[in-house]
């Protein structure tokens, strides 16, 4: 059995992939569509966000999604 490893914090909560539209030459009105310059995948969900923010402070973290 391999060594286990010890977390300073253990985190339990949802895992969610928020997608950043920008970029936009205006906001569509009601019916009307808009093309964004950019796209953008980023971690979301309290867990997830506090994990990375804690990881980047140098605690050992480990997230149950």
């Amino acid at each position: 059995m391999p060594p286990r490893k010890s977390r300073d914090v253990v985190l339990i909560g949802e895992f969610f992939l928020d997608e950043i539209l920008s970029g936009f030459h205006s906001l569509p009105k009601l019916g009307e569509e808009s093309f964004a310059r950019r796209f953008e995948r980023e971690v979301g969900g309290g867990a997830a966000i506090t994990a990375c923010a804690l990881a980047k402070l140098g605690m050992r973290v480990a997230v149950l999604g």
